[in-house]
Formats: C-alpha cells, sequence, structure tokens
C-alpha cells in the first residue's frame, strides 16, 4: 500500500487561474506508513506542478481556458516608438491586462529597430528549489504570477522603412483578464511629477495622514491610479531624506565642537550645490596617535549601503602591540569612486603625514587603484576573508560540481609557504580550471602575492 493518494481530477478542475497549488488539499498522505513525510511532499509539490504545465501546453481532455483580446490591424503604422509605447499602453488598460517590453534588438547604428511585446503573466517560472533544501524543511515556496501567457507581438523598424510596422500577433490569453488591471497591474501605478510635489508639500509641511492624502489625490487627479502600500513608500521615502539632512547636520555640527574643543581632532567634508554632505571623515585625537604609532599595518573595510542614509561607510584598522583591533578612522560618503577614494586618502596623509607600509582592502578596484596614487610605497593586499567570501558568488555557478575539488585546490595554492611553489600551484590552477581562469587573472593575480 503506498502512503500516498492522489485525486489529479479535483486537482485539474481547481488549477485555473491558481498561482500556487497547495498539495494537502488534494493529496491524502498516510502519516503512518510514511518515512519521510517533508521528501514525498516536496515530490508532490513538483508533480503537480508538471501536471499543471502540461495540461497547460497539450491537448487533453481538460479543457483549457483560451481568451481573445480586441484584433489589432496587420497594417498598422508608427511613427515613433514612443507612439508604440503609448498606443500599447491604451491598449492594455482597454483590454483589462497589462503590456511589458521583452526583447528589443538594435541595429549598427544602435537605433531599435525590433522589439516584443508580451502580456505580463507569459513565460514560465524557472524554479530555483534544492532538493537537499526540501528535505529539511528550509525550502520557501515562491509564488509567481507566470503562466506562459501565449499573447505577444512583434515590431520591426527596417532600415529602408519610413515607419514601424507589425510582423506578428498572437492575440491569445491562458488565463481570465483582470477587470481592474489600472488598479492593480505594477504597470499602472505610478506617480506623475505634480502628485509627487504635492505628496511632498503633504507630508512635510501639512502632517497629513496616508488616509487624507489619498482622498486628496484620488479627488484632484482622476486618472492617477496607486495602492495605499505606493503613497507609503512615496511618504517614507520623503521622511527619511528629511531626516538625514537633520541627521547629518547634527553629527557635523557635534564633530565640529570636538574639533573646537580639541584641535587635534581631524574633521573634513564636502557638500553639493544643494548643501548636502556628501562626504565626511573624521579621526579623534586618540586615533591619530594609535595611527601614528601603528600605521605599518592598516586594514579597511566598506559596507555598501547597509545604513537607512544609503552612504558607504568606511573604516580604518589597526594592531596594536597586544595584537587588538583598533579603530583609527571613519569615513562617510555618497559613492565608492575613485575620486572617493582618492580624497579620503589625501585626508589621511594631510592628517598624519605618514603612509602604511601595507594595506589590507576588501579588494575594491577603486581603492587600488588610488592607493598608488596617494600613497605610492604602500603594499596593497587583499583580506582573505573577502577574497574567501567573493569566490563562491563569481565561480560556484559557473563551476558547478568542480567546484569543491577547485576551491580544496585553491587554498593549497593560497597556504603555499615560498613564492616558487606558489607560482606552480597558481598556474596549475589556471589550466586545470579554464572557465574560472578570468576572474582569477583579472581580479586576484594583479594582487598574487598577498
Amino acid at each position: 500500500m503506498y502512503p500516498v493518494a492522489i485525486n489529479i481530477d479535483n486537482i485539474v478542475q481547481e488549477m485555473e487561474g491558481v498561482e500556487y497549488i497547495n498539495v494537502d488539499e488534494y493529496i491524502n498522505v498516510d502519516k503512518e506508513n510514511s518515512d519521510n513525510l517533508t521528501s514525498i511532499n516536496y515530490i508532490l509539490n513538483t508533480y503537480v506542478s508538471l501536471l499543471y504545465l502540461y495540461i497547460l501546453t497539450n491537448n487533453s481532455k481538460y479543457p483549457i481556458l483560451t481568451v481573445e483580446t480586441e484584433d489589432i490591424p496587420k497594417d498598422i503604422k508608427f511613427n515613433t516608438w514612443d507612439e508604440v509605447d503609448s498606443y500599447f499602453d491604451d491598449y492594455g488598460a482597454r483590454n483589462r491586462f497589462a503590456i511589458v517590453k521583452y526583447r528589443m534588438e538594435r541595429n549598427s547604428k544602435r537605433q531599435v529597430h525590433k522589439r516584443t511585446l508580451v502580456c505580463e503573466f507569459s513565460g514560465k517560472y524557472k524554479s530555483k528549489k534544492s532538493v537537499k533544501a526540501a528535505s529539511k524543511g528550509t525550502q520557501r515556496n515562491t509564488k509567481t504570477k507566470k503562466l506562459n501567457c501565449l499573447w505577444h507581438i512583434n515590431l520591426t523598424f527596417p532600415k529602408q522603412a519610413t515607419q514601424i510596422g507589425v510582423t506578428t500577433f498572437v492575440n491569445q490569453h491562458n488565463h481570465k483578464l483582470v477587470p481592474k488591471t489600472q488598479e492593480f497591474s505594477t504597470k499602472y501605478r505610478a506617480f506623475t511629477n505634480e502628485a509627487l510635489n504635492e505628496i511632498l508639500l503633504m507630508s512635510k509641511y501639512g502632517s497629513l495622514t496616508l488616509t487624507a492624502q489619498r482622498n486628496l489625490l484620488k479627488a484632484r487627479f482622476l486618472d492617477l491610479h496607486f495602492q495605499d502600500q505606493d503613497l507609503a513608500n512615496v511618504i517614507y521615502k520623503y521622511k527619511i531624506a528629511d531626516k538625514v539632512n537633520n541627521d547629518a547636520s547634527a553629527l557635523l555640527i557635534t564633530l565640529m565642537q570636538k574639533k573646537a574643543e580639541d584641535l587635534r581632532w581631524i574633521v573634513d567634508f564636502e557638500l553639493d550645490k544643494d548643501n548636502r554632505l556628501t562626504r565626511l571623515l573624521w579621526m579623534s585625537s586618540d586615533q591619530v596617535d594609535l595611527w601614528l604609532r601603528y600605521y605599518d599595518i592598516v586594514i579597511n573595510d566598506n559596507t555598501a549601503r547597509t545604513n537607512q542614509y544609503q552612504m558607504p561607510l568606511g573604516v580604518f584598522i589597526i594592531i596594536n602591540n597586544k595584537c587588538k583591533s583598533r579603530l583609527v578612522c571613519q569615513v562617510l560618503v555618497s559613492d565608492e569612486s575613485l575620486d572617493i577614494h582618492v580624497w579620503i586618502l589625501e585626508c589621511i596623509k594631510k592628517a598624519t603625514e605618514t603612509a602604511p607600509i601595507v594595506m589590507f582592502t576588501d579588494a575594491d578596484p577603486a581603492l587600488d587603484a588610488a592607493i598608488p596614487i596617494i600613497f605610492p610605497e604602500t603594499y596593497p593586499a587583499y583580506c582573505i576573508f573577502h577574497i574567501a567570501q567573493n569566490l563562491p558568488k563569481n565561480l560556484k555557478a559557473k563551476l558547478g560540481e568542480k567546484w569543491d575539488d577547485f576551491i580544496k585546490q585553491f587554498y593549497q595554492c593560497r597556504n603555499s609557504l615560498c613564492k616558487p611553489l606558489f607560482k606552480q600551484k597558481w598556474n596549475k590552477l589556471l589550466i586545470d580550471y579554464p572557465i574560472a581562469k578570468d576572474y582569477l587573472l583579472r581580479i586576484l593575480d594583479q594582487n598574487s602575492r598577498s
């Protein structure tokens, strides 16, 4: 006796328009005779999904939902691609579905000459399910709106033509059309610049609630479509922007007060044309002393926009004579460009009048380029932690089953005790794993000494 019973007819009857199928409603599981209930549920989820795709793509005894919309004349012509976008935005709104851009081709002059528009429910969901994760019960079941809808239209603008024409039009949907598409589809839910200005005024100076703002916007902009969550996101963005300006001002005032009390404090900053803080570096007098005593080896690390202000935070750390890490410099900047890193190092050089012997970085290309400009005698090296963190991000998917062997061989190479042995193992690594060669040479080889 099998521990599982499946009622296929019930599944098929209720499948129409369902985005995700909960197999518990259709499957009876005998828990006493089931050794691995989690694995069985995963297999059945997969089976039901495959069955659904089979019914959609094959003629069977079960009826397939087919919906047609307003026909488009084959001889229709457009003068510009903007005219195409405007026409199909209106077409989708009239016919209760959203049309999105799918594919685009350019000619030798980089001009768009082909474009494909599809229904927002087109395409198949590509599952990233892991059998191992599913068996452990850690697999998340993600919903998707992709239903493999066939509706699409191909448009072309030939080199010798003066207008854009239609080459292919498939007017067939496999799902129900939504009556209030403009209200619920993300394509049509967008605020105009005029509406955004109104929201800014109501949020910043009127202190109006979300409900009050929604009612005022609906009354003033009759053609505006949005949900409460869309409005909440815009209000939050404006409030955060205002908070950032206030916090930046408070921080700068505090640091300048510290500098006034102790002239050995280092505070450097820059503002943009709108008086917004874009660069800020500070070192306390104690941090300056620590740098001057232990500047031989300096470690730099940056957090990539993980704070509420969306500004990279950079820190510089030294190791003292008791083998303890000590923070010696902090930086808040608007981006991580070469110009920014040059400015940071110039400020440090001006403040300390010393150059590190070795500087460990997180493999930031912009910082790698800035170090020899400001500190030509400093030896740049990569932090092992960041190397180990970046390797799987860039190579694990490419190497596939070879990943475990590669990483083992990589660490054997890294742990070589002499330069000739390292060079020998490094060259062998490049030969054994040609797929990884480009990344190894482009990113790591230039700093292989580290």
